[in-house]
């Protein structure tokens, strides 16, 4: 006569468990997002006592390599120093020559994204509000940063905005001074990027 063994709940369900993995499709392979430049745009604003003004660059390169669960992702973004617009030459000179543009050329950004919505969620549905983290490297100097961004995800690209700020002695940039009155410590950026899939057709 055989034998019935009976099986615990707590086995049971790691058995269970185990058969769904078993059977459950594989995560898909990660997907690289290129920046388009010319729809990207990163500005900076800065203020002294007697006034304020904003410098935008649309040169920004980069990518975003999207994990096959959607949950992270690895980020590198730079854009030349010298493509920073504020609509008045004689600033932009001074301002390239304070960040000694000449031999720090760019700047740029490394690092990692990932989700911070409380309930985390699988698949392809990009939506939401990520946390990014890196080193941003400015004036040969690489600080670790933290930026919330929004991502808003379409078939093919992605939109992401976000904004942060940075002390520009942290740096080690001499702030610029007008009438012998130094700026703000401080720079505040905005970022809007798009960026669009391997797949994605260009425009």
């Amino acid at each position: 006569m055989s034998r019935i063994r009976c099986v615990g709940p707590g086995l049971a369900l790691l058995l269970v468990a185990a058969m769904a993995r078993a059977g459950a499709a594989a995560p898909a392979p990660p997907l690289t997002y290129q920046l388009s430049a010319k729809e990207s745009s990163c500005t900076y604003a800065m203020e002294h006592p007697m006034h304020s003004w904003e410098g935008t660059s649309h040169q920004l390169t980069g990518s975003a390599v999207v994990d096959g669960l959607g949950q992270s992702a690895t980020i590198k973004v730079q854009a030349p120093v010298l493509s920073f617009d504020s609509g008045n030459s004689n600033r932009d000179s001074h301002m390239a020559e304070t960040v000694e543009s000449y031999i720090y050329g760019d700047v740029s950004f490394t690092g990692t994204a990932t989700r911070a919505d409380s309930v985390a969620v699988v698949g392809a549905d990009l939506n939401g509000p990520w946390q990014v983290k890196g080193d941003l490297t400015f004036h040969g100097v690489a600080k670790p940063i933290q930026v919330p961004v929004t991502v808003t995800a379409t078939p093919g690209q992605l939109q992401i905005r976000g904004n942060f700020a940075i002390k520009l002695t942290d740096y080690s940039i001499e702030l610029p001074s007008l009438l012998g009155i130094a700026v703000k410590d401080e720079a505040a950026f905005t970022l809007d990027l798009l960026a669009r899939s391997d797949a994605a057709p260009a425009k």
